[in-house]
């Protein structure tokens, strides 16, 4: 049997013009892909938001004068359950994510997205913490993601989750959902990310430039590990002794004489070590590590595609590409990374 109800043209029109604003506050947020997210996983969408909005409230927080950190994992309890194994500690009862704050920002030390995270039910039940410093693979999942995010990805595909991960170094949000990066909150928006078109992007830079892939795929893997801990890098790929005749001494070479060798012969913390010092790390294209330190010295007339705003470190790595034709992957500090090839941005991360 149908029942209707007569609403009042009033109010109806009044429902209307509020619902009109709560679209144009999600969209000017950027926080509408998180409601597709929440329709596509059958997520409450309210309870989606105040996901969110903790996760972003943790990343622009501090406990005990550090940033915090941490990560939800939002899904069927039973998905996640059987693939990450419970945490000794338990939370006491269960509560949904509006009420929990107090305790996130508590935990935050123990539950700190590295080795634990919560796992959260699709209606916004916090019901249990999860191990995630378990082994986890999945050739499907970018190569180029760096650990702890490609982690995250691989744990939103297999568990059917999406995934909001504050880094150890805070003020971000990274979102994973079907096995890719798809979302982030940086700066105050969520931004969407259109993941998979990254790998696509990076295929076609190594076919156009005749760069190896691998190489390309290892140097952004760093670029990605350090973006998750706030390092700033500079790395130039390309004609190494172009490069290096165009610029300074690196500021070690009164001291230590660096060895080239090739990249894969180094750890990621060796690269990382060398890379977040100031100055730009050197590759050539194939793939022989020629130095770190150096300081660029492009002409000051060098056309470069750089973004209003950029400092120093983007205006000489893409004018620096841009004379010797290199590519130019540059970590800010807050976390994004650019690739410039011969002097045009040619993607942003």
């Amino acid at each position: 049997m149908t029942e209707w109800v007569q609403v009042e043209k009033s109010r109806l029109i009044e429902l209307e013009r509020k619902a009109r604003i709560f679209d144009a506050w999600i969209r000017e947020e950027g926080a509408h892909f998180l409601l597709e997210l929440a329709a596509e996983q059958g997520i409450d969408a309210p309870s989606m938001l105040n996901i969110a909005d903790t996760a972003a409230d943790l990343a622009q927080r501090e406990h005990e004068e550090k940033p915090i950190s941490s990560a939800f994992i939002v899904g069927e309890p039973a998905r996640i359950a059987d693939l990450l194994p419970e945490a000794e500690i338990h939370l006491v009862e269960a509560a949904h994510i509006r009420e929990m704050s107090r305790v996130l920002t508590t935990l935050a030390e123990m539950v700190d997205g590295q080795v634990l995270a919560y796992a959260i039910d699709q209606t916004g039940l916090v019901h249990s913490i999860r191990k995630v410093d378990i082994h986890l693979d999945d050739e499907q999942v970018s190569p180029i993601l760096g650990a702890q995010f490609r982690r995250y990805a691989i744990i939103s595909k297999q568990a059917h989750a999406v995934v909001f991960f504050v880094p150890p170094q805070g003020h971000r949000v990274k979102v994973f959902a079907h096995g890719a990066l798809v979302g982030e909150f940086v700066r105050g928006d969520w931004v969407m990310r259109d993941a998979p078109h990254i790998d696509r992007s990076v295929t076609a830079i190594a076919q156009g430039q005749h760069y190896d892939l691998a190489l390309v795929q290892r140097v952004l893997s760093v670029a990605f590990q350090m973006s998750e801990m706030n390092l700033g890098a500079i790395f130039m790929v390309g004609d190494a002794d172009d490069i290096l005749n165009r610029s300074d001494p690196p500021k070690i070479s009164a001291y230590a004489a660096i060895q080239s060798a090739n990249i894969y012969a180094l750890s990621d913390q060796e690269l990382i070590n060398f890379a977040k010092q100031d100055g730009a790390t050197i590759v050539d294209a194939r793939g022989a590590f020629k130095g770190c330190m150096v300081l660029l010295r492009p002409q000051p007339h060098t056309v470069a595609d750089t973004l209003p705003g950029e400092g120093a470190r983007h205006t000489s790595a893409a004018k620096m590409s841009a004379e010797t034709g290199s590519m130019a992957v540059v970590v800010s500090q807050d976390g994004p990374i650019s690739i410039y090839q011969g002097g045009k941005l040619i993607l942003r991360l």
